[in-house]
């Protein structure tokens, strides 16, 4: 397998969160409904084994992307590095001058060669039966290797698929999937498939989202390493800031708020991203003050990073794929200042499209 893509150290400082005029989604692509009509669109970050995992991550703010292909000395495909190789690396002190080889022959890379198989489709499957696959990965190890496929051509050809990806490619290929129900049902052979497709487009926010009662919590005076932690140890890959608690007092996640904009009540694991290329593991930063750098840094440009409950996967998926994040923090009436009830990634909408 050899990897058409991109080479390059990146400069560490691209914003976590993207513009519209800026982040690296096409409006549209030559075939929406394939996995290999849309990783042709898309830059595909590769990285030699010989280089460092800070050198890595580099190359994956540079590009904007959240995974990198993994090459040995030969070329050929050794695995692949994501965004939670990254937060494991800061959760478990690794520093970003640690080899990628060495990083993939120990216990907590996500991807290496021997992953791979079951993380590969071929160029012509669709978007429906790549989130079946990772459907079916998050199900079996819901904290490790869902979020990114391998996509092999046949020239053997390898690029990277995302969950938002998927998300985007759903979004470009119709504003109300009819485009995508059609080749989908050829492609397949499956009758009742334009019907699940119309049923997944109609599914409410609030069915497939994940609950605050199930979502990681940190306070605001926690440390930014503390809050990379939890999210390691669970497995997930976000966690929603709460303001800190007086004695005597408790937090209850039904009654979150949204203060000011809704982006400043959660970390992802992209924030882990943006701090190792920093060479900050964040012993020192706390959760409230890496947010409002985040918040001077985005200023206006950032649009609200949220969504109302009774909103569709649908205007989910447009929202997303508008300003390029991987999560939605939903609330009760879909604007800032409101109860939060639930967060939503593009993983959620993925696995929703993907099951039977």
């Amino acid at each position: 397998m050899h990897v058409s893509s991109s080479f390059g150290s990146g400069d560490g400082r691209a914003s976590r969160s993207r513009s519209p005029s800026t982040h690296p989604y096409p409006k549209h692509c030559k075939d929406h409904t394939t996995v290999g009509g849309i990783t042709a669109e898309r830059t595909t970050v590769a990285c030699y084994c010989s280089k460092t995992l800070g050198d890595a991550c580099d190359a994956m703010i540079g590009s904007g992307r959240t995974a990198a292909v993994l090459l040995g000395d030969q070329g050929g495909v050794c695995g692949v590095l994501t965004e939670n190789d990254i937060l494991a690396a800061i959760a478990c002190d690794a520093p970003a001058d640690t080899r990628i080889t060495h990083w993939l022959h120990g216990e907590l890379a996500r991807v290496p060669r021997a992953k791979l198989p079951s993380l590969t489709v071929p160029s012509h499957a669709t978007l429906v039966q790549a989130a079946r696959v990772m459907a079916s990965e998050a199900a079996t190890d819901p904290g490790h290797a869902c979020h990114h496929l391998l996509v092999i051509d046949d020239t053997q050809e390898a690029r990277l698929l995302s969950a938002l990806d998927i998300v985007h490619g759903i979004v470009s290929a119709t504003g109300d999937t009819s485009l995508l129900c059609q080749q989908a049902c050829v492609k397949e052979t499956r009758p009742d498939l334009q019907s699940s497709l119309a049923q997944w487009a109609n599914t409410k926010v609030q069915q497939v989202m994940k609950p605050c009662s199930a979502v990681i919590q940190c306070q605001s005076t926690d440390s930014l390493l503390q809050a990379y932690r939890r999210m390691y140890e669970a497995r997930q890959n976000c966690i929603l800031v709460v303001d800190a608690m007086r004695d005597g007092e408790h937090s209850h996640p039904e009654d979150l708020q949204i203060h000011g904009r809704c982006h400043q009540n959660i970390i992802t694991a992209g924030d882990a991203l943006q701090s190792f290329s920093k060479y900050q593991h964040g012993h020192e930063t706390i959760a409230e003050a890496w947010l409002r750098v985040l918040k001077d840094a985005e200023h206006a440009a950032e649009k609200v990073r949220s969504i109302h409950a009774e909103a569709t996967l649908t205007e989910a998926a447009f929202v997303m794929t508008e300003i390029g994040v991987h999560h939605l923090v939903v609330t009760k009436h879909g604007q800032a200042n409101t109860q939060i009830i639930g967060v939503l990634s593009v993983l959620d909408i993925a696995r929703a499209l993907g099951s039977d």
